[in-house]
This record gives C-alpha cells, structure tokens and sequence, in this order.
C-alpha cells in the first residue's frame, strides 16, 4: 500500500481497486487517500472470489519492498518470501507491474512476461503505468507471456512433470548388466 498510495494521486486516470486488509489496515489507508476518488477498497475476500476480480483488471500490481519485515519484527524476509500473488496474475494472463527485486527475477522478466520497477522510485510506477496504458499490444503481449511462462513452469502440471523428470534422472539405470 506505500507504493499504491505514493502512485494513485499521480495517474488520476486510473482505478485502483485494493482487494484484502484488515479492517484497521482499510480504515486507515481510506483515510490516507481521502483525497484520491481513484482507490477502490474492497476488504477481504474469500480466495475463490479473487479470480472475478482479477478477470476485471487491466493491468495488476505486485508492489513488494525491499524491506519487508517477518512476523514478530525482526529481519528482513525480502529476498526469501515466495511471490505467490504473481503466480495468480500469470495464471490469468494480465500484464504485471512488480517490483524489481532479485526474488522477482527468479519468475518475472522485465518487458517479456512483466515490467519491472524500482520499489523506492514512484515515478518508474507511473511511466510503467502509462507505458501500458498506452500500448495494448505491449500488454497483451506481456500478458499473454506471463501465462504461457506459467502454463510452462509454474502451473501444478509442470511443477509435477518436472519433478518427475528429476526423479527419473536420479534413478539407477535399469540396463542389462
């Protein structure tokens, strides 16, 4: 929400729709963007109604920080966390806007499957934003990527497949000897 509420305010033109937090979390951000009729806020949902959601979105956002800090406080669990939101947003093919961080690297490739963004510079959000806003087949063709990336890699069938395939790789060979 740093990140959103650094960006709505800049790309009046667009409708953020804020889909989770905690009731404090809503209440306090609702406050903070008072002044910006372009936040959407819609609460928590129940994981199955994600999917409408998302299908309505044009582009989404994956505003990780570099900072992120673990339950408890403590370190910072940045580099480790498991983007599991992004593998959401490709399973439904939307272009993403996220964070450029190392552990983002690990699935998203900046202007192939995703376009990647400093997390401490607002301003990169906004021109990723109208960079999308303003070329369709940039974001169809990102998108489309993003979910072929998916289909491929990340989806239960290629987790499976490829886990097999390691398997099968580390068996004796059942040659005649």
């Amino acid at each position: 929400m740093e990140i959103i509420s650094a960006i709505a305010p800049r790309c009046g033109w667009a409708t953020f729709h804020i889909v989770g937090g905690t009731p404090g979390d809503i209440e306090y951000w609702t406050s903070k963007l008072a002044k910006c009729p372009n936040t959407v806020f819609h609460g928590y949902v129940p994981h199955a109604t994600t999917c409408a959601y998302l299908a309505e979105m044009d582009v989404v956002l994956a505003p990780y920080l570099r900072d992120v800090e673990g339950e408890g406080g403590g370190r910072n669990i940045a580099e480790g966390m498991s983007p599991r939101k992004l593998f959401e947003y490709m399973a439904h093919g939307k272009p993403i806007v996220s964070s450029d961080l190392s552990v983002i690297r690990e699935v998203l490739r900046d202007s192939v499957n995703s376009v990647l963004v400093s997390p401490d510079n607002p301003s990169d959000w906004v021109k990723a934003l109208q960079r999308l806003r303003e070329n369709k087949a940039l974001r169809d063709q990102i998108g489309q990527q993003a979910k072929a990336d998916f289909l491929a890699k990340y989806s239960r069938i290629a987790r499976a497949t490829n886990i097999l395939k390691e398997i099968k790789s580390r068996m004796p060979s059942s040659g005649s000897s």
